[in-house]
């Protein structure tokens, strides 16, 4: 398994190993981590790319990109059918 071309395979090894020692619950936890990371970065750049943009707007843009249009169409009409704002948690 090669993660990256400018990584040598014996740090790769060390990098597997390491990760492979770590109890399930901190594997998790750093998933968890790393999703929540992902999420904040795209917000940024979504609102980098539309200074303009409310948050609700800034969420169905992320939810058309997150979970494709027909999709994220379909969702935030079941949404405004039960009331709730589209930048609310469901």
């Amino acid at each position: 398994m090669l993660f990256s071309e400018d990584t040598s395979p014996e740090a790769e090894r060390v990098l597997v190993g390491l990760l492979r020692a770590r109890p399930p619950a901190e594997r998790l936890s750093s998933v968890f981590h790393l999703n929540a990371l992902a999420r904040s970065l795209t917000f940024a750049g979504l609102r980098d790319r539309n200074p303009g943009a409310s948050n609700d707007e800034i969420e169905v843009l992320y939810a058309g990109m997150d979970l494709g249009r027909q999709l994220a169409a379909r969702v935030l009409d079941a949404w405004r059918a039960r009331g709730i704002a589209a930048g609310a948690r469901v």
